[in-house]
């Protein structure tokens, strides 16, 4: 389990050897690259959205082999990008059901008033 980097680690750890957990929990996390246009951190397109696309072809399917994947994102999270979170479990939920793995993966969204409560500008 993790939270925002802890989370991306959290992803990266279930991709990486999937067979060691019972559960990976990603709380504002994130996977590799990203398909947003306009990152918060100025990822370069359309090269960090092909780092993405990979990253979800070659290892987020992969965590279709742990049980159980719950990511909690909020869509207006600025740091990190929801649509990313949910394509990522969006691809362990379809290589779940292709392989018949009983694997369980669910986004939970954080309603927008409760997000982004380390960032600077925000009580």
């Amino acid at each position: 389990m993790g939270y925002s980097m802890g989370g991306f680690g959290a992803i990266q750890l279930g991709c990486f050897a999937p067979e060691l957990f019972d559960a990976v929990v990603s709380v504002a996390g994130y996977g590799m690259g990203t398909s947003e246009p306009n990152s918060g951190y100025g990822a370069p397109q359309p090269v960090s959205g092909e780092i993405f696309d990979l990253f979800l072809e070659r290892e987020a399917c992969k965590l279709a082999r742990v049980p159980v994947v719950l990511a909690v994102h909020a869509p207006s999270d600025m740091c990190s990008s929801f649509r990313d979170v949910s394509a990522i479990i969006q691809k362990t939920q379809e290589t779940a059901w292709d392989t018949w793995e009983r694997s369980t993966a669910k986004l939970v969204r954080v309603p927008d008033g409760m997000a982004n409560s380390d960032h600077p500008g925000k009580k």
